[in-house]
């Protein structure tokens, strides 16, 4: 018996243009590209990219981030976080794992955190939301 292997295409990557303005909360299974200005709460299982010329402020909760441009609020990444050379990063990062590279701005605090540490933090932002009935069944 073979497992069922899903593979990514690339119309399963969400991407905010650098002439994007969005306020709000975005969850998605896919990767995220912000390359415009963000403002809210961004969740995703998959790896969330700031371009060069991107702002993104608020509470990100995601598998893997690459920082190009500017973000300012709490981090959450599961796997890595990478800080790029022209990257601004003010606020909270909790992750397993922490690049920066030389010329990177870090203005914050840093916890390296483990899996399950992880999985406590994502839910305190954003629940595991159970479906509810259409209908509610009442029994005799």
């Amino acid at each position: 018996m073979s497992k069922e292997v899903s593979v990514q295409q690339v119309n399963d990557i969400c991407r905010i243009s650098h002439s994007t303005v969005l306020t709000g909360d975005m969850i998605s299974s896919s990767d995220i590209r912000i390359d415009g200005k963000f403002t809210g709460k961004i969740c995703t299982k998959g790896k969330l990219v700031v371009g060069e010329k991107a702002f993104v402020e608020g509470v990100i909760v995601c598998n893997s981030a690459d920082v190009w441009g500017e973000v300012k609020g709490e981090i959450f990444v599961e796997n890595t976080l990478s800080l790029k050379a022209k990257s601004v990063y003010t606020g909270a990062v909790k992750s397993s794992k922490v690049g920066i590279e030389i010329g990177a701005i870090f203005n914050g605090t840093c916890n390296i955190i483990t899996g399950e540490e992880f999985k406590k933090h994502s839910n305190e932002y954003f629940p595991a939301q159970t479906p509810k009935p259409a209908v509610d069944v009442k029994k005799n």
